[in-house]
């Protein structure tokens, strides 16, 4: 009896490429992303929270995404200014929309914000 080394098929060398490719993807991801610090979307979601615990019904709040009209995202070496829009429930239940505004900083190692303020315009 003969043995003959078992050639691999396309479909096993094809399987292992993608497996190995799924299992470096995370590591390669982040060398590619390095030291980078947050952004405007990050500054944004963390004024909302902050916004969303001064309402009288914060479940019912709707907030615009941050690159929709009626959204100033301005950003000023690592703080940021925002002004928006929530529309939500008063004490009485009638939905009102009210504008806000939010000073966002990064905090100094880039990898988060903290915000110095969060106040709802009367």
């Amino acid at each position: 009896m003969e043995n003959k080394p078992k050639q691999m098929n396309k479909n096993t060398i094809l399987g292992c490429g993608c497996l190995s490719f799924l299992v470096l993807l995370p590591f390669t991801c982040r060398a590619l992303v390095g030291e980078r610090q947050v952004g405007k979307s990050y500054a944004y979601v963390a004024a909302k929270l902050e916004i969303q615990q001064k309402l009288k019904a914060p479940s019912t709040a709707k907030f615009p995404y941050h690159s929709e009209p009626g959204v100033v995202i301005v950003e000023q070496g690592d703080k940021f200014i925002i002004t928006s829009y929530v529309e939500a429930q008063n004490a009485f239940g009638v939905p009102l929309r009210k504008r806000w505004t939010a000073e966002v900083q990064r905090t100094p190692d880039g990898k988060d914000v903290q915000v110095l303020s969060a106040n709802l315009v009367e």
